[in-house]
């Protein structure tokens, strides 16, 4: 197994890179948050930014391509990007390329009176259409982990809205994790 350093190019977040990675998460700022309150080893990747959108995978795709089909990839790109037809453009692309375990993490929810404050416009109404038109037309191989209802019921916690704090990404971790294994 070979092992690269962490890099970080533009803002772009590449840690844990093996040829033999098992889980490669890609995403946006909230998985820039995840990524620096959860223990992680070596088999995980992230490939992660701050503002990313969908745009971000297809930036990415040579080094995602590259990766051993057996990783499980976990796909939480949204919150900046609520197009779903973009988003399923790239949920195929990834199906295509023959990962056997895709899942799509359904944009989680915000605390919009804070978010509002700060000057973000996305809704919790806008999130959930997105969610769900995303849900009704998933290709295959890829599966959907309900983060959105989940975090929901548990609650946020959050100090602009938008980006959780540790307590919330633990257990939004956790519950991505235990139900992929």
């Amino acid at each position: 197994m070979f092992l690269l350093p962490l890099v970080l190019l533009a803002g772009i977040f590449v840690t844990g890179r093996t040829a033999e990675a098992s889980y490669l998460f890609i995403g946006d700022s909230r998985f820039v948050g995840m990524q620096s309150v959860v223990a992680t080893d070596s088999s995980i990747e992230w490939i992660d930014k701050v503002g990313a959108g969908h745009r971000f995978y297809w930036q990415n795709r040579d080094a995602i391509a590259a990766h051993d089909k057996n990783t499980t990839v976990i796909y939480a790109l949204g919150v900046n990007d609520l197009d779903a037809s973009r988003c399923l453009k790239a949920l195929q692309d990834l199906s295509n390329l023959g990962f056997k375990r895709i899942y799509f993490v359904a944009t989680t929810p915000i605390d919009e009176a804070k978010a509002h404050a700060r000057g973000y416009t996305v809704t919790n109404a806008q999130i959930m259409k997105f969610n769900a038109d995303v849900a009704a037309a998933l290709p295959p191989r890829v599966y959907d982990i309900d983060a959105y209802a989940y975090l929901l019921e548990k609650g946020i916690e959050s100090n602009d809205g938008l980006h959780y704090q540790a307590p919330t990404y633990r257990q939004w971790y956790t519950y991505m994790m235990n139900y992929i294994r």
